[in-house]
């Protein structure tokens, strides 16, 4: 049996410390709790709903590929991805593109191209909704976009300009 020693100073307050201990059987075991701790509702804006959402489409993308994986677990992740891809799409500005909050706005071409891959990444994770006509719409419009030096033509108009730098700084 392991044993483990440790030393609590004299100074600590009586009761005011929890401590707890969790043992793996496996690497895989604290691999798929850690995939397990990713599964949060998606919400608010483009942004912040990406930021839950990506992980969740890795981490779905883990689950499919893994065995003796909790189908509850897998199921969960299944379903809060589509929550998350469902408020993204909701995102997609009315001449294309994404931006933070969508509708008449220009979309921004950083978060734009941020999306694609994500919404690539869904794909690949298994999630059957994604549309594949508004991956390629949004394809085509980043490349028109191109300026012909390796970057993008910005919109002036588009929400966030990233503090302002100015185009040479930013190409």
């Amino acid at each position: 049996p392991a044993q483990k020693q440790f030393i609590v100073p004299n100074s600590l307050v009586p009761n005011s410390m929890t401590t707890f201990a969790t043992v793996y059987p496996s690497p895989m075991a604290n691999l798929t709790e850690a995939v397990a701790a990713l599964l949060q509702e998606p919400n608010g804006c483009f942004e912040q709903t990406s930021s839950t959402a990506y992980p969740l489409a890795m981490a779905q993308l883990y689950l499919k590929t893994h065995t003796g994986v909790d189908p509850k677990l897998a199921a969960k992740g299944q379903e809060l991805l589509a929550k998350g891809y469902q408020k993204l799409v909701a995102f997609e500005c009315k001449d294309k593109g994404y931006e933070w909050f969508g509708g008449d706005t220009p979309g921004h071409e950083a978060l734009t191209a941020y999306g694609i891959m994500e919404f690539t990444d869904m794909a690949a994770a298994g999630l059957p909704v994604v549309d594949d006509k508004m991956i390629e719409r949004t394809r085509t419009w980043m490349v028109s976009l191109m300026d012909g030096k390796g970057g993008f033509q910005r919109n002036a108009k588009s929400l966030d300009s990233f503090g302002g730098a100015p185009a040479l700084t930013t190409d």
